[in-house]
């Protein structure tokens, strides 16, 4: 009978000589935990050809998205922005495993969690943006009558409507 592990990640890290090998690579390294995490980011996205950014986006990934079952694709880069903002004292090497396992398997963190982190409550209606480059950027809520057009380093904006 084969066990459920509760970290994910640790058992693809431990199911993958490909991705091990990567990351092995980069944590030998004499580079800062940010620069790792920014390696992570571009060789294992490049590795499993994930989406790092937005404007990334074609319809091979939104293709490959629908086969998951998977309405509201998010990059790497936004997936990672998610994870920094609800964890913001996380390793950014973990924070970069989490985004790139989510994206490779089409399982996303609820942004209404980020949205009760900022409200306090999950409003019905709200839009945030994502402000950036690099591994992870910042999480910036719109308010009414804000356009992310408008803020500098603005990559891509979700509206949520909850019932």
């Amino acid at each position: 009978m084969e066990t459920i592990s509760e970290n994910p990640i640790l058992d693809w890290f431990k199911s993958d000589d490909a991705l091990s090998d990567i990351v092995n690579r980069i944590t030998a390294t004499e580079k800062s935990v940010g620069e790792q995490a920014l390696d992570a980011f571009r060789q294992i996205s490049d590795y499993y050809d994930l989406s790092k950014y937005p404007e990334n986006f074609s319809d091979k990934y939104y293709e490959r998205f629908e086969q998951m079952d998977v309405d509201d694709p998010r990059s790497v880069f936004e997936e990672a922005t998610i994870c920094k903002y609800l964890e913001p004292e996380n390793d950014p090497r973990g924070t970069v495993m989490v985004a790139l396992y989510n994206v490779k398997h089409g399982k996303f963190i609820d942004l209404n969690a980020c949205a009760k982190k900022h409200f306090g409550s999950i409003p019905k209606e709200y839009m945030i943006c994502y402000i950036g480059d690099g591994f992870a950027g910042e999480l910036h809520f719109l308010h009414s009558g804000e356009s992310w057009f408008d803020i500098p380093g603005a990559k891509s904006a979700n509206k949520v409507i909850n019932p």
